[in-house]
């Protein structure tokens, strides 16, 4: 029997040397099905990493785990951070970095949303002075009625960046007042000693910045005030009011003269340096 042809025998050297390139490729293609593992090597193929593509999970997937945690009656993995869980537990914030017990996340970077992905992985995917900060908390879905679980949201932000914004927060919180409502009761058949003692009283909360919520009514067991005397006494109530620097916001006020009014008061707005005036909010009041 004929034994095969060595690719390296000298007529093959020579075909190589005087013929044609693509004549000595296909020649030596055609002369053994036997070639050199050398020839049967394929150039090598660039690869792309993309971070999401070995963890990303398809519906498919999701679907399959539904399926299994159906079977299997399973619970809610306690590594993952839902909602309830961070209203038991009362902390004022979702974790963040290394906080985050999550397995698979989905990843907000740039406006674009990823995942969902290990978070080892992404954690170790970070740039110095870079934090991850959870914004939106693991949902675990409806088994019974194939809704599949949502994964946990979470943000790339620049630490500096952030501090900044917290130290302006803290600021501007520190420097605005807090405004405090007061109430206080008149009765239509007021005396005029008692309705000076009311006023000065509103007089120095409204100094202090405060509101007033100011309830005129007819007094338990007391005397019908007749719907003129009613009327005086709220003209000199708003007098007094007006004398005391304050001012009603009149598209609050409720109620009618005689019966259960309320009036809502407020300090006049004071005077900045140049002479303008800070105005109220939402007042509403008459110029």
């Amino acid at each position: 029997m004929r034994g095969q042809q060595c690719v390296h025998g000298s007529r093959r050297v020579l075909q190589r040397l005087f013929l044609a390139q693509p004549e000595c490729l296909q020649a030596t293609r055609q002369a053994s099905p036997w070639q050199c593992v050398h020839q049967l090597r394929t150039a090598p193929q660039k690869r792309r990493f993309v971070t999401s593509t070995p963890f990303a999970a398809s519906k498919k997937d999701d679907m399959d785990r539904l399926e299994a945690s159906m079977k299997a009656e399973e619970k809610i993995d306690p590594r993952y951070t839902t909602r309830a869980y961070q209203e038991k537990t009362g902390r004022a914030r979702y974790p963040q970095d290394y906080e985050i017990t999550d397995p698979l996340i989905r990843v907000l970077d740039g406006g674009t949303i990823e995942g969902p992905l290990n978070t080892r992985f992404v954690m170790s995917k970070l740039m110095e002075g870079e934090s991850l900060r959870m914004v939106e908390p693991y949902d675990p879905g409806n088994p019974k009625e194939r809704i599949p679980p949502t994964y946990a949201l979470c943000k790339i932000i620049d630490k500096n960046e952030a501090y900044r914004q917290a130290r302006e927060l803290k600021e501007k919180k520190k420097g605005q007042k807090k405004v405090k409502t007061k109430e206080i009761e008149l009765s239509w058949g007021i005396s005029e000693n008692d309705l000076l003692t009311k006023t000065t009283q509103i007089g120095n909360f409204l100094e202090k910045g405060n509101k007033v919520e100011l309830t005129l009514g007819k007094k338990r067991g007391g005397k019908e005030v007749a719907a003129k005397a009613a009327a005086a006494v709220l003209a000199r109530v708003r007098q007094e009011i007006e004398a005391k620097n304050g001012m009603e916001i009149q598209k609050k006020t409720t109620g009618e003269v005689g019966g259960t009014m309320k009036l809502f008061l407020e300090p006049k707005p004071t005077k900045k340096q140049g002479g303008a005036k800070t105005a109220p909010e939402n007042t509403g009041a008459p110029s």
